[in-house]
């Protein structure tokens, strides 16, 4: 397992411990914060892959914390964890971005599953960033190229990865097939492997 960022944020040293050694147990790198100001530092500060958020802390709550660590990273999954929901903090809480919502006391098996769960959104999502950015590059070398009927030569020599005009449509294309892929393999569909190696193949095609 690749040793994947976790910061745990609540004021409860209870509630810190105990996340702590529970995720350090499953390989993960753990860091705790008890407060929103000390969980934006880190943010600003180091690489977080997932960050479970308790949503009442003095200072700082919750939901201003989950806003502004989405402002320094939006593809870090912010996990809200809390003893008092209700639909209007939940539905705030997704309007800024929150990925899931759980509730005290949680069972940690389903904590776990959520973590679980998120990197795998983030680690999507990175993929899918850095697809658009090669996109874009492809996007930007051909307008170095007037690729046009009166200058067919210049276009017989554009690279094998330049050759082809429609780069962000077959971009998006492959991005969709990837998340249905990731849809099946949610549902039982197909196997990790299966879902890795058609993955591969799609993103070869690019």
């Amino acid at each position: 397992m690749p040793n994947h960022r976790i910061l745990v944020v609540d004021d409860e040293v209870f509630v810190r411990d105990l996340l702590q050694e529970f995720l350090g147990k499953q390989g993960y790198d753990v860091s705790l914060a008890e407060s929103g100001e000390a969980a934006i530092q880190h943010s600003a500060d180091n690489d977080v892959d997932v960050a479970l958020v308790d949503l009442k802390m003095p200072g700082i709550d919750g939901l201003e914390t989950l806003k502004r660590m989405r402002d320094i990273d939006p593809n870090t999954p912010i996990i809200i964890m809390t003893g008092y929901p209700t639909i209007e903090t939940s539905i705030k809480a997704l309007r800024l971005g929150a990925y899931d919502y759980v509730i005290k006391p949680f069972k940690l098996n389903e904590l776990k599953a959520a973590v679980e769960k998120a990197l795998k959104e983030r680690k999507l999502k990175v993929e899918i960033d850095s697809l658009r950015n090669k996109i874009k590059s492809i996007e930007g070398e051909l307008e170095k190229y007037d690729v046009n009927e009166n200058n067919m030569p210049e276009a017989q020599n554009l690279p094998d990865e330049l050759d082809n005009d429609n780069g962000q449509e077959n971009g998006d294309g492959i991005l969709s097939q990837i998340r249905q892929l990731g849809e099946l393999k949610d549902k039982g569909i197909i196997t990790d492997k299966e879902f890795e190696e058609k993955k591969s193949e799609l993103l070869s095609r690019l």
